[in-house]
């Protein structure tokens, strides 16, 4: 985990002066500051950051601050964005209700006191930082540091929905431990915790940039292949095999037996058009794998 986690920050307004006056009482915050100077701008912006907040000036021509906020509201990758509305004058109850509706935060008063908008922008700059570190862990397997079966059961049908607009492949390995429970009764879970971390350090070092593994679960792991067939998944399948020969572990002092994996390998859409269907039958190739003596490679329909 980052110690600082980068976090981004949206100002509009249609006055460059008070853009520059916000943007440097600021400054100092480890803040990526955008600025844009109109509605229009603000939600251009949106489509390409997320923000951890948002200043928005009420009094803009053309699209008002409450008018943008509408418009940031329809959208999903905004609907949650705090926003704090700046303006130079006082406005009337009413006013401030329809702009909480819209989802305002704050209201701050201009000519801005620095010390009252840092305050003010901290604490969503702490919560957007939260989230995300609550995120990363819900996402990821404490024990090896790879992405948990929750991730995969997210991640899996939307590289399958990219790869289908692209008319392209994808390859999916499923891999085993090979005789782990009699292993853990042997050597204790203690060692066992041993070899999945391990084996998750491994699988980080030896798939491709592109791919991305996950610990589906006990000692099965699962790493997707974005643009790869069979042939690539199964020869990637054969590198992470042959990595694990070389694990060396040790417990308590004492040297641990070599670890071997049982590995299946499918491809979308050859052997599957929907998750479920690529997952079984890379299990199922996984299975002839472990029928077939274990330590091997086995695609799905060979």
């Amino acid at each position: 985990m980052m110690n600082v986690i980068p976090v981004s920050i949206l100002i509009v307004d249609d006055n460059p002066a008070k853009l520059t006056a916000l943007s440097a009482a600021l400054a100092g915050m480890e803040l990526d500051i955008v600025t844009a100077d109109s509605g229009v701008d603000a939600l251009r912006k949106l489509l390409v950051h997320d923000f951890a907040v948002m200043l928005l000036d009420v009094n803009m021509p053309v699209m008002d601050g409450f008018d943008t906020a509408k418009m940031v509201r329809r959208r999903p990758r905004s609907e949650h964005l705090p926003i704090i509305f700046i303006t130079a004058e006082r406005i009337a109850d009413e006013s401030k209700l329809q702009g909480y509706e819209l989802g305002a935060v704050d209201y701050i008063l201009s000519p801005v006191l620095p010390q009252i908008l840092r305050a003010k922008v901290a604490v969503f700059v702490e919560l957007y930082r939260m989230r995300i570190i609550l995120r990363e862990q819900s996402i990821h397997d404490e024990l090896t540091g790879l992405y948990n079966r929750r991730y995969l059961n997210e991640s899996l049908p939307r590289e399958i929905e990219r790869t289908h607009r692209k008319n392209g492949k994808l390859a999916v390995i499923m891999m085993d431990v090979d005789l782990f429970k009699p292993f853990n009764d042997i050597y204790g879970h203690e060692a066992g915790d041993v070899v999945l971390a391990s084996i998750g350090s491994m699988l980080k070092e030896h798939v491709r940039v592109s791919d991305v593994a996950f610990r589906y679960g006990g000692e099965e792991f699962t790493v997707l292949l974005p643009d790869g067939d069979i042939a690539i998944g199964t020869e990637r399948a054969e590198v992470i095999r042959n990595a694990a020969h070389g694990l060396h572990l040790h417990f308590n002092g004492k040297a641990l037996p070599r670890v071997t994996l049982s590995l299946g390998v499918a491809e979308y859409p050859l052997h599957g058009t929907t998750g479920v269907e690529l997952l079984d039958a890379a299990d199922a190739a996984l299975y002839r794998a472990k029928q077939g003596g274990r330590d091997r490679v086995e695609g799905a329909g060979s």
